[in-house]
């Protein structure tokens, strides 16, 4: 009974020591961990609810807790925003913006409400110059439509020395020059009119074909038409204002393409043409006249160049068998109508009669004349592509 007793006290002494060392924070026992109050404060330098801005990972912001979010560089308080809606538009991007009612893109960003007209009078910063021009109380100052009235510091002044001239190669087109006299214009209007009938005295309303820059003095017109007749009117303008125009009056443009026929006689072959100019040849004026021996006359050999308006025809003497090509063209000065239409003609010899067959290429009929140089007689024989020469004999 005593022995129990002592082995229970003794128990009971060994707890009261370890109770007692635990409590005391000394000897063996485990230090107490730091901040076991509960506090997530861990000074005034590190990240805490107080001081967030101090965290410096997306993983300390979390562990936060609610009402912090990561915005990609540092921990904020509050609810992170969406992706793009209509309280966060600066985070749409065009396409975005563009499904979002209520907003449009401005070229950089996503506004709220609707997008301004493309030119306007409350928009004049969206007008191109041309519109700007058409905008009533509004200018243009160069580089930008502006509202009011232009400064007094140009002046718009007829042009001079307006010529008109027409040019066939490398292209067909009327070169229009002048003399450029006004100070500070923003540029030149060029107008048409074309001729209503016969001559060059009635014309229809002009037509704006062009408007310059400031400072031209010259121009082309590559929509002109065979054998017409123009009237040019330039003038300077300055936004709305424009200028006195001055006008190039009976401009004929574009010589025509003479009509080519033939006929035979012996060993000659006349080549005559008529040509209806739209007016009288002026000076420096005529026809040339090519032979080649190949249908697209791509190397032509000038027989003749005829001086004048007449005669319209030329005689080519002295053919043997074969097959000839021709056609003309006429030339006022340094100008050059079309060439005409190519005409075919063929010498056969058959025993001791000649076939002479005379094509003309543009209508695709085909003509024969055969019998001695004295005995002429005409026989229509079929189109250009039958072999003619198999169907007689001498």
């Amino acid at each position: 009974m005593k022995k129990n007793i002592r082995n229970i006290f003794a128990s009971t002494m060994l707890i009261g020591v370890m109770v007692a060392c635990g409590s005391s924070g000394g000897g063996g026992g485990a230090p107490a961990p730091s901040g076991s109050s509960g506090d997530t404060d861990t000074g005034s330098s590190g990240c805490s609810s107080e001081q967030p801005g101090n965290c410096s990972s997306e993983t300390q912001c979390l562990d936060l807790g609610g009402g912090f979010y990561w915005d990609g560089d540092s921990c904020e308080i509050g609810s992170p925003p969406a992706s793009c809606d209509a309280d966060h538009p600066s985070l749409c991007t065009q396409s975005e913006c563009n499904g979002l009612a209520g907003h449009y893109w401005d070229g950089d960003s996503c506004e709220a409400g609707s997008p301004p007209a493309s030119c306007d009078s409350d928009h004049p910063s969206l007008c191109t110059q041309s519109e700007c021009n058409g905008l009533a109380g509004h200018y243009w100052d160069g580089d930008s439509c502006e509202a009011g009235s232009p400064p007094d510091d140009y002046t718009l002044r007829a042009v001079t020395s307006l010529s008109a001239a027409e040019y066939t190669t490398p292209s067909h087109r009327v070169r229009l020059s002048w003399q450029d006299n006004s100070t500070g214009e923003e540029g030149y209007y060029v107008e048409r009119a074309e001729a209503q009938g016969d001559g060059c005295t009635s014309f229809s309303s002009p037509e704006r074909l062009a408007e310059l820059s400031e400072n031209a003095d010259g121009w082309y017109d590559h929509s002109i038409a065979s054998a017409s007749c123009y009237r040019y009117t330039v003038s300077p303008f300055y936004g709305d204002e424009q200028g006195s125009g001055v006008s190039v009056e009976e401009q004929t443009v574009n010589l025509m393409a003479p009509v080519l026929s033939t006929t035979i006689d012996g060993s000659s072959v006349t080549l005559s043409w008529t040509y209806n100019a739209y007016h009288p040849f002026a000076s420096g004026y005529g026809y040339y006249i090519y032979q080649d021996d190949n249908p697209g006359m791509t190397s032509p050999t000038q027989l003749r160049r005829l001086y004048g308006s007449t005669p319209k025809a030329y005689t080519v003497t002295g053919l043997q068998p074969g097959t000839y090509y021709f056609n003309v063209r006429a030339y006022e000065g340094s100008t050059l109508s079309p060439y005409s239409n190519v005409v075919r003609v063929v010498i056969a010899e058959l025993g001791h009669r000649i076939l002479r067959i005379i094509n003309d290429l543009s209508n695709d009929n085909t003509y024969a004349n055969w019998g001695q140089w004295n005995q002429i007689s005409w026989i229509r024989v079929g189109n250009s592509g039958d072999d003619l020469t198999s169907d007689y004999s001498s």
